[in-house]
């Protein structure tokens, strides 16, 4: 029941609640606002009224009387109908309506929310004047867990009146599953359950955030933690929130909820898992894409019909502007046999005062450290350099030389390479687009065309990179985990040049993801970066042992100063981060 009082209670003071003359309890105030939960009513009319007393146990005035006529009481039954895709449970003995005319809704939302915590379908929920039927897959779901043999469900009435009204859950003692088994397509008695009376819908764990940790990847590929301490501040955009719980949540109804600003999150909360033991006091849970500002995290276990646990304290911090780019994440070169052309991708930028960031290159050819060439270009406005030489030629002589490709930025006169090769690995590329490569190499040169090809990756982030326009790039049956795979060990495409397309799959980001490569969130990464005109074309995949399921379009995550779409798989816990600007189809 809920409430309100005139004034705030004084030091000492408590709000006293009487059912039918007698003390029953003390009601929960929070400012003016009051809530009760009543257990255990029997059969019959009765009288609440409300009273406070002070800290000498001095006793105000009464409240005026609330007046109810309770028909079901503790251990009142009713009837339940099982089959192996219903439960179906008839209410109609319960009264709709008070003795003064207040209206009474029941319902079993609340069990229907029970069934699907504790990892069953719920297929359907309908009310027939009183005759609810719930189409779940309860048989299935008991044999294969026999640890739970009882289903134990929560009925909820509301008792409209003007402060709100009142809201009882009582919980259903439901045969065990070995009697009901036996008693398909039977009605039997179903009971409250006796000492469970008007269960309390508040739930009982409180949530505590511990940290928020910075989620980023290193200068090696590999992703990152760092605490952000409370009243912190932060530059990146995505955050790792952890906490504990007092206790263990409810299976059956209890979910854990994570706010930033007064805004739920989406996200993976850890704190309840349909395949655990339910007795985690642990939890996580990834905030993508904060936006700059003051920000401010709560968290608190939530059930339905606004039954909620206590807050937990905020956690504060502050978040430094971040604006990604949408630029390629890497530079590209095309080199034919007498010049040397560099896209700069998002090393060409412009400067907070609108300025274009000045840029000069530097390609410097060495060979057992002696060095052979060296060639200088400065970047135009449209972000490219070229180096004119007769490269066909420098090839040829010189197949084991090393090529290097330096930025210096002269605004910060700093210097950043952009690209180092092997020079005889160019030699087969003469007319291509090639994907940059600051690591040395970590690109593996695809013709869309050899489907006999093999491409292992290595040990880090391994990149395949589509050479030219207009091309294609299809993973369809070429991609596993073994030495006889001709894709493996690849963690990243770059689309890279115009109007190419990528086909992947979800067996495929199973095959090639890798678990919290770019972020931590616990699940399988892959990702695709491109241009604007580039496309993927991603699909469904039946796998032996995993659940058919869908792709979703999960936000957004910016990494390493892109901004990405991530796309997360309803059964399979991976997901794909595509470059956003890319164009892309689900099939």
């Amino acid at each position: 029941m809920h409430g309100t009082i005139s004034t705030a209670l004084h030091e000492g003071e408590v709000l006293a609640i009487y059912r039918d003359g007698q003390k029953i309890g003390t009601a929960s105030v929070t400012g003016l606002d009051w809530s009760y939960q009543d257990e255990g009513l029997t059969k019959g009319q009765h009288v609440y009224t409300a009273s406070v007393i002070s800290a000498s146990g001095e006793q105000g005035v009464h409240s005026e009387d609330f007046v109810i006529t309770e028909t079901a009481g503790t251990g009142s039954g009713f009837q339940l109908l099982a089959t192996e895709d219903f439960l179906i449970f008839d209410t109609r003995f319960e009264a709709r309506a008070t003795s003064d005319g207040k209206a009474i809704s029941v319902d079993m939302l609340e069990g229907v929310r029970m069934l699907e915590k504790a990892g069953m379908t719920v297929k359907s929920y309908t009310d027939n004047g009183g005759v609810i039927s719930i189409e779940v897959d309860w048989v299935a779901y008991m044999k294969a867990h026999p640890e739970d043999p009882y289903l134990d469900l929560d009925m909820h009435r509301h008792i409209d009146n003007d402060q709100g009204g009142l809201n009882y859950y009582n919980l259903i003692a439901v045969p065990d599953y070995p009697i009901l088994l036996n008693l398909l397509g039977r009605w039997v008695q179903a009971n409250f359950v006796a000492d469970a009376g008007g269960q309390s819908p508040t739930p009982p764990a409180a949530a505590t955030i511990t940290g928020v940790f910075d989620s980023y990847v290193d200068a090696e590929g590999h992703a990152q933690l760092s605490l952000v301490p409370a009243g912190g501040a932060s530059s990146e955009s995505t955050h790792r929130i952890e906490g504990t719980l007092s206790e263990p949540m409810n299976k059956w109804s209890d979910t854990l909820v994570v706010y930033r600003d007064g805004e739920k999150l989406t996200g993976d909360t850890h704190s309840f898992n349909s395949l655990s033991n339910y007795s985690s006091t642990t939890w996580w849970i990834v905030d993508n894409d904060a936006p700059p500002g003051a920000h401010v995290y709560t968290a608190r276990v939530e059930r339905q019909f606004e039954a909620q646990g206590p807050w937990s304290p905020g956690y504060e911090i502050l978040e430094f502007a971040h604006e990604p780019t949408e630029d390629s994440l890497t530079a590209r070169m095309l080199m034919t046999n007498s010049s040397l052309l560099v896209e700069t991708g998002n090393l060409h930028h412009t400067n907070a005062d609108g300025s274009v960031a000045s840029i000069q290159l530097k390609a410097e050819i060495t060979l057992a450290g002696s060095t052979i060439a060296v060639f200088q270009a400065a970047v135009d406005e449209n972000g490219t350099a070229s180096f004119e030489a007769d490269w066909a030629r420098l090839i040829a002589a010189n197949p084991g030389a090393k090529l290097t490709i330096t930025a210096h930025d002269n605004i910060s006169q700093s210097d950043q390479i952009v690209d180092i090769h092997t020079l005889g690995t160019l030699a087969g590329q003469i007319g291509h687009w090639v994907t940059a490569t600051p690591d040395g190499e970590s690109a593996i040169f695809f013709n869309a065309a050899d489907r006999s090809a093999h491409i292992h990756g290595t040990t880090g982030i391994n990149t395949i990179t589509v050479s030219d326009d207009h091309q294609l790039i299809d993973l369809t049956s070429l991609t596993g985990k073994t030495v006889g795979s001709t894709v493996t060990g690849i963690e990243r495409i770059d689309l890279g040049g115009q109007h190419n397309t990528l086909k992947i799959a979800m067996i495929d980001v199973l095959n090639l993801g890798e678990t919290d490569l770019f972020r931590a969130d616990g699940k399988q990464q892959f990702m695709v970066n491109g241009k604007a005109v580039d496309t993927v074309e991603l699909s469904n995949t039946r796998v032996a042992g995993i659940a058919d399921g869908d792709w979703e379009r999960q936000g957004k995550a910016t990494i390493g100063g892109v901004a990405y779409d991530v796309y997360e798989h309803s059964t399979a816990h991976v997901e794909l981060m595509v470059q956003q600007g890319v164009q892309l189809s689900m099939h």
